[in-house]
């Protein structure tokens, strides 16, 4: 009789994105990336980061609270250059907005937040809460 299996399989890695990742060890991409990334004029470290909000939506929860956006935010002030990619995330509530696009934005105005593939929804509350400062 065969047991049965309770542990959970880890998803593999999309095939294109380990594809990419074969071919950037191998060929230029490697250093496209760390150009994009990392200035090793100033400082060799990475100075830029992308971030796909959905990974905030657990389970699919909406972006709502103050909370969960500093957690979002968390490490931000490690960077000058913030890229929030809003793909897959149709709404986020006013107080979210406000935490990431106006209190942390005047309380660290050495970081620039950019934003990609927003929703008009998303679009609109953004504008909303930056027209209060």
């Amino acid at each position: 009789m065969q047991k049965p299996n309770n542990h959970k399989s880890v998803a593999p890695i999309p095939p294109p994105l380990n594809q990419r990742f074969r071919r950037g060890l191998l060929g230029g991409e490697l250093k496209e990336i760390f150009d994009e990334y990392a200035d090793p004029d100033k400082d060799p470290s990475f100075h830029k980061t992308c971030i796909p909000v959905k990974l905030m939506q657990h389970e699919g929860e909406s972006l709502l609270s103050r909370s969960q956006a500093k957690r979002l935010i968390s490490r931000f002030d490690r960077f000058t250059e913030v890229v929030l990619d809003f793909e897959g995330v149709t709404q986020i509530g006013q107080a979210f907005a406000d935490q990431v696009f106006r209190v942390f934005i005047n309380k660290c105005p050495s970081v620039h937040l950019k934003t990609r593939n927003a929703e008009p929804d998303v679009k609109n509350m953004i504008k909303r809460v930056q027209s209060t400062q």
